[in-house]
């Protein structure tokens, strides 16, 4: 908990563990993962364990917006955590060892035109 909030990531992580981490951390910086580690995240995990940790994330930062919204003080006897403002960015060294973007890449991907609307005839 006091790794991430000084921009490190949490000593004695697993190889899953590790995959999750830079999973997550790519969502929350570019909003998007990268190929590479979608399919590492397929191949480990499955779709469905994709899924699930996309749900996981998006529970997650839901009740951190909602209490941090409603300003709700730490439990009696629990450590304090940093809200996201205090957090130390993570340094450059930890974040070049997440893949690269591919060359080209653009947030958010360019979606194909629209289709025209349907023309709408009544009383024909």
């Amino acid at each position: 908990m006091h790794a991430v909030a000084e921009g490190s990531y949490p000593p004695g992580m697993d190889d899953d563990e590790s995959l999750i981490g830079k999973f997550c951390t790519e969502l929350l910086r570019v909003h998007c993962a990268s190929d590479g580690t979608y399919d590492r995240m397929i191949k480990r995990f499955g779709e469905r364990g994709v899924v699930e940790a996309l749900l996981l994330m998006n529970l997650y930062s839901m009740v951190d917006m909602d209490l941090n919204v409603v300003r709700e003080p730490v439990p009696p006897g629990r450590p304090e955590i940093p809200n996201y403002l205090q957090m130390k960015p993570i340094p450059a060294s930890e974040y070049a060892k997440l893949p690269s973007l591919p060359q080209g890449f653009t947030f958010p991907p360019p979606r194909p035109a629209a289709p025209p609307p349907a023309q709408l005839t009544f009383g024909k």
